[in-house]
């Protein structure tokens, strides 16, 4: 997905992660292919489990700083504030999984975080792994 991403440029300022391993190992693989330093990674304890609250505080705390972010963390919340992000149902795939292991969400935000809450992004895309080609 790294390889991907930096293919589309669409490779982040910001990289937050949930440190628990499996978090770890998919923010550290792909940040290696998009030439991220592992230690650029903001590791952040409170992205496990996290609600959609609690990942709107962590996500405010960078509103000023990166013009991309991603953010590396877990379901059901991640995919509780993609949501919410974009203000409604997104059509679930047949697997019934809305971002499955390593899937990125492409959301575009309003340039003045002040505008930012609910419905206030835009889903471009939802890209899982098993359907991206790297030729």
């Amino acid at each position: 997905m790294g390889k991907w991403l930096k293919n589309q440029g669409l490779v982040p300022n910001t990289v937050i992660s949930s440190p628990a391993l499996r978090a770890k190992q998919t923010s550290e693989a792909a940040c290696r292919k998009m030439g991220i330093k592992p230690k650029e990674i903001r590791w952040d304890n409170r992205v496990y489990a996290a609600t959609v609250s609690e990942l709107l505080k962590v996500l405010e705390e960078y509103k000023k700083q990166p013009k991309t972010l991603m953010l590396v963390g877990h379901n059901p919340g991640l995919e509780d504030l993609l949501i919410y992000l974009v203000g409604g149902a997104i059509q679930m795939a047949p697997d019934g999984k809305l971002l499955p292991t390593a899937a990125v969400a492409y959301v575009k935000m309003p340039s003045n975080w002040k505008d930012t809450g609910e419905g206030a992004g835009q889903l471009v895309s939802i890209t899982r792994v098993k359907n991206i080609s790297l030729s």
